[in-house]
């Protein structure tokens, strides 16, 4: 016979009440042994690519490198296809330790940046 488990089993919700936004709270009536508080976040990364239909209605996946999401947003919503089109494509550039990532992106941007088009990156907040 086995020790009785100090970890209770998750209740299981009705059809209506799952898969929809939840509270940490109301995620730990469900999960009791969730800790009181969220943990941490260890890691946040901005949005690394886009798809998006041009004007012609040509698909297209463009890598975003990071501090140009602002940038690239601004010229999908103003259907600025000409400098989206200056966007590399992407090919699973995927996430990259800073060091790396940032040479990458130093590469890129040589090329990618026109100063009458460019919108000042949001701040990265460390931490």
């Amino acid at each position: 016979m086995s020790a009785p488990s100090s970890t209770p089993e998750p209740t299981t919700l009705p059809e209506e009440q799952q898969n929809i936004p939840a509270s940490w709270a109301d995620l730990r009536k469900i999960h009791p042994q969730l800790p009181e508080t969220p943990p941490r976040p260890t890691r946040t990364v901005e949005c690394n690519s886009m798809t998006y239909r041009n004007g012609e209605g040509v698909e297209k996946h463009i890598w975003i490198p990071k501090g140009t999401l602002k940038t690239a947003s601004m010229h999908l919503e103003n259907e600025n296809w000409a400098a989206l089109a200056k966007f590399p494509t992407y090919v699973d550039q995927g996430y990259a330790d800073e060091g790396e990532a940032e040479e990458k992106e130093r590469k890129t941007w040589d090329w990618l940046v026109d100063e009458n088009l460019m919108v000042p990156a949001e701040p990265v907040i460390e931490g």
